[in-house]
């Protein structure tokens, strides 16, 4: 205790709450070591201690994988075994196996089908986004010690991290091209991650038309569909293919091809990350354009649908 004797009583019980204040903001601090990378620090002049290491080592402990199970039913606790068994898994989902001819033909005759293409005038806009020359220079001209934020991060720190962050830029403004046209490509009952439109519209839709059925005594058929692994399923040639039919450029087309083609991933297991892992299908997680891709490859499926409607092939429930 750092109080000398002596001291008031009524300093001891300041002294008695300050060092239980101390105690659990040490506490809070070593729960947050998850999110470090997401806050900022303010740990200016503190140095690590034994508590907060200790804290630091049960929470590695308590989310660590401690034993897998293997497609043949044992279990195994080697690092190496667990960690080739999940690249094994991971290769096997993202591995792309050739076109069926049967499918090839079934693409091609829904693809010739869609009826909503590209303009001229959109694919003008879309071929003419700034390239990466013309993003470098603007970066490098920022004036400094500015803020164009209300996060106070000055235009210095921008062009400093701008070698590290460059990849991540550019492609959230080939996003912010690509989602001005999504939504003219797209039925109206396409609502996931289109700008001004809701997912919670499909989701009341369906509620209301199963009560009008309900109450009017109707026979109805409700039907949900589920993509397996949505994102992680796509074929890379089936987009290509889609986005053709849809008229995009194929100059606009190669810009998205270099986000896409040719990625690769690890896992991280255990403070490990395994070997690369090729991605020969499927859109990325995280990535600004995932979205608007998955959204247009998912359009074909759309518009047969709409089309045996209007062939009176499929009738819908009319809301009163």
């Amino acid at each position: 205790m750092w109080l000398q004797a002596g001291s008031s009583s009524h300093l001891k019980e300041r002294a008695t709450q300050l060092e239980t204040e101390i105690r659990k903001r040490e506490l809070a601090d070593a729960r947050s070591w998850r999110i470090r990378s997401r806050i900022r620090w303010k740990a200016e002049g503190e140095e690590p201690s034994h508590y907060y290491f200790a804290q630091l080592k049960a929470e590695h402990a308590r989310e660590s994988l401690q034993y897998l199970k293997l497609p043949d039913g044992s279990e195994t606790q080697s690092e190496e075994a667990m960690k080739e068994e999940v690249t094994t898994y991971f290769k096997d989902q993202f591995a792309c196996q050739p076109a069926e001819e049967q499918d090839l033909q079934l693409r091609k005759a829904t693809l010739e089908m869609v009826d909503k293409k590209v303009t001229t005038a959109q694919n003008a806009f879309l071929v003419a986004a700034p390239d990466a020359k013309e993003i470098d220079n603007l970066v490098s001209e920022l004036p400094r010690n500015k803020a164009p934020g209300l996060d106070g991060v000055t235009n210095n720190m921008l062009q400093y991290c701008w070698p590290f962050i460059r990849e991540d830029c550019l492609a959230m403004l080939n996003t912010f091209w690509l989602k001005t046209v999504v939504a003219g490509l797209t039925s109206t009952q396409q609502t996931g991650f289109i700008e001004g439109r809701s997912i919670f519209d499909n989701l009341l839709g369906s509620r209301m038309g199963a009560e009008w059925v309900q109450e009017s005594n109707q026979e109805a058929l409700f039907l949900k569909l589920d993509f397996a692994k949505a994102y992680d399923g796509v074929r890379h040639d089936y987009i290509w293919d889609t986005l053709l039919a849809m008229n995009f450029d194929p100059v606009f087309i190669r810009l998205l091809q270099g986000l896409v083609l040719q990625g690769s991933s690890k896992v991280h297991l255990n403070g490990w990350f395994t070997e690369e892992i090729p991605q020969d299908r499927g859109v990325r997680q995280g990535c600004p354009v995932a979205p608007y891709l998955f959204v247009l490859s998912t359009q074909p499926l759309m518009f047969l649908f709409e089309k045996a409607q209007k062939d009176q092939e499929l009738e819908g429930i009319r809301l009163p």
